[in-house]
């Protein structure tokens, strides 16, 4: 009994930490992807950033040669991307707590993390 107890405890522990993983990882993304949003509108000068809002620019230019666009499409992205975040660490923690919604919450967050990479890629 012990020895179940034992296999549950670290398969939740491997779990939390999987999930805490993509949270931090997606946390990174978000953040620079932010500071990039926020450099191309000249409030900030700081070189942490992603570079998305020209690379979104060059890849819109082809139909439209505004940068106001590219801003936009980064705005949602960062929006959302920020939502992910959220979803990831909660539940990631209620991964750890053993609550009853975890596995639905991890379904969540991860599906709609899928899901943006895959519009967006």
């Amino acid at each position: 009994m012990k020895t179940m107890r034992n296999k549950l405890a670290k398969r939740r522990s491997i779990g939390s930490i999987l999930l805490a993983g993509w949270a931090l990882l997606m946390t990174l993304i978000a953040l620079t992807n932010l500071t990039d949003l926020l450099y191309s509108f000249g409030w900030i000068s700081w070189p942490f950033r992603s570079g998305n809002v020209d690379y979104l620019t060059k890849v819109t230019s082809a139909y439209v040669s505004d940068k106001a666009l590219s801003q936009w499409l980064l705005g949602v992205i960062v929006v959302g991307q920020f939502v992910i975040v959220a979803m990831l660490w909660r539940s990631a923690r209620s991964w750890k707590l053993n609550k009853s919604s975890a596995a639905r919450n991890a379904r969540a967050a991860l599906g709609l993390l899928a899901a943006q990479w895959f519009v967006f890629a």
